[in-house]
């Protein structure tokens, strides 16, 4: 096992400047500040402000990320942070290319903020078959009350078959779930099921590349198995 020490973003003094990308944007952190370059200035002034605001908590989220890794002694990746914060004091500017903005963040509810984090590195963990991560992640996420149902989502999800089946349909509340893996998950396996309508009930609270493409798998097959019970009836008269 790789120690955790390998996540390549950190957090030194707060005079240092932290550089990185999003799929959008380019972003640079300093102390209480940040800056964002976008990638394609067509993007509307909206997505700049609400990059900046967002980055300006990066720092914080990477530090949970690192500490989260230590706790557990686990390799994480450096792609996933996540931290519950609120953000005072904002104030933003153009500048040549970008925009600047500046504001104080401070941690909220940190053991949901940990249970959640925890929560995302287990869906990594499970999509990189890094299966021996599982059990130290779940036990942070499976004991909070909010990141409990999503928690048992995963559970089922790597079990499958018969087992995963009984966990789906037992024990999980598809109307509390908060990450989009979560409802993934559940909507992909009442389309299994053949059951359509919880799985659009599902995907309508859900706003992930895949869910889009579930949603247009799951509208497609209501859309066929209604033409099917028109032809059906179509044949009584």
């Amino acid at each position: 096992m790789l120690p955790a020490a390998m996540l390549s973003v950190t957090i030194a003094a707060s005079s240092a400047a932290i550089v990185h990308h999003t799929p959008a944007f380019k972003v640079i952190n300093q102390a209480d500040s940040a800056q964002v370059f976008p990638l394609n200035t067509d993007l509307p002034a909206r997505l700049w402000t609400k990059a900046c605001r967002k980055a300006l908590s990066y720092p914080l989220r990477v530090l949970k990320q690192q500490q989260l890794a230590k706790q557990l002694n686990l390799a994480l990746s450096d792609k996933i942070n996540y931290a519950t914060s609120h953000l005072s004091d904002y104030q933003d500017q153009k500048i040549e290319g970008g925009l600047s903005c500046s504001g104080k963040v401070n941690e909220t509810k940190p053991e949901l903020g940990k249970a959640t984090l925890a929560l995302m590195n287990a869906w990594w963990a499970l999509e990189q078959g890094e299966t021996s991560f599982l059990k130290p992640l779940l036990r942070l996420s499976i004991a909070h009350s909010a990141t409990r149902n999503d928690a048992i989502v995963l559970i089922a999800s790597q079990n499958g078959g018969q087992k995963g089946k009984e966990i789906f349909e037992e024990q999980v509340d598809g109307t509390s779930l908060l990450l989009n893996a979560s409802k993934a998950a559940l909507a992909s396996f009442w389309i299994e099921q053949g059951d359509h309508q919880p799985a659009i009930d599902i995907l309508a609270h859900c706003d992930s590349k895949l869910c889009y493409q579930l949603q247009l798998k799951v509208n497609l097959h209501k859309e066929l198995e209604e033409e099917e019970t028109a032809d059906d009836l179509a044949s009584y008269f």
